[in-house]
């Protein structure tokens, strides 16, 4: 199959898979798909599998690339037919899915095993998803949060994507684009072009618009996520301009398991606070 095909294959179950994601997880040797002689990519029926693990693995149980790629190399020693998989014992959840139970989507999510996400051991399940508490995220999520600071300490030149690509997300209109950009939300670089997690963040903010949140009202998260992204930054920067070996691969390790958890950790207060709210 062409990158193309590839795109249209998963694009059902994972909506927020672009080009330049799968050219990203290509350079991390997470896939190797074959070449022509004139250099285009050829993806196998096992190169989908294996994105498909690698994405299920990054959305359903917020494993950092680092994760991924140790299980990608325990199949590889010894594969199986039906490709890498994810499997745990029956009475453990990942701390993902004690955050926010989720439904549907290939991979698990809602109903699956849990297992060490390589964030400190497994949690116990809770007896019923009500343990959990009874908010639950809605509409369109980022849902490769590896990629969120990744820029920072690796150097990636990723492609971007142009103004056509974001208007063609649902919801997504020339209004609503400029109002975004107007206040932030949005920053296209001289060229006109967008950071490639631009079409998911359009339409997270077209589905909040449609409840009644307007782009001006998200200036304050925008100004957050600076911050923190100024915070972070901190942290990875040392770890990347380190003279030891594979310096950069483990600045962008660190990057992604950070923005992981501080993405989890936003939606757990987030959580925690409407709930609260609602009690008074």
């Amino acid at each position: 199959m062409s990158i193309g095909a590839v795109l249209d294959a998963l694009r059902s179950d994972y909506p927020e898979i672009t080009i330049s994601k799968i050219r990203f997880l290509e350079s991390e040797g997470l896939i190797s798909p074959a070449r022509t002689p004139s250099g285009y990519r050829q993806f196998s029926h096992a190169d989908i599998r294996r994105l498909r693990f690698v994405l299920s693995a990054q959305r359903d149980h917020y494993l950092p690339l680092k994760v991924i790629r140790a299980k990608l190399e325990e199949f590889d020693a010894s594969p199986t037919p039906d490709g890498p998989v994810l499997t745990a014992p029956p009475d453990v959840v990942s701390p993902a899915d004690t955050a926010a139970p989720r439904t549907g989507g290939p991979g698990g999510g809602g109903g699956g095993g849990g297992f060490d996400g390589g964030f400190g051991g497994t949690v116990p399940r809770p007896r019923s998803l009500s343990a959990v508490g009874p908010w639950t995220p809605t509409g369109p999520s980022d849902e490769d949060p590896d990629r969120a600071l990744a820029g920072v300490s690796s150097g990636e030149d990723v492609d971007g994507v142009d103004r056509e690509t974001v208007l063609a997300e649902d919801g997504v209109d020339e209004a609503l684009l400029t109002s975004l950009e107007h206040h932030g939300i949005l920053r296209p670089d001289v060229s006109g072009r967008y950071e490639p997690e631009a079409p998911v963040i359009a339409r997270t903010a077209a589905s909040l618009a449609a409840l009644g949140v307007e782009p001006r009202l998200l200036r304050g998260l925008r100004a957050g996520a600076d911050r923190e992204v100024g915070l972070l930054t901190q942290l990875v920067t040392p770890v990347a301009r380190s003279r030891a070996p594979e310096a950069t691969r483990r600045a962008h390790d660190l990057s992604g398991e950070l923005a992981a958890l501080s993405g989890r950790l936003h939606a757990l207060l987030v959580g925690s606070g409407l709930r609260h709210g609602l009690r008074r």
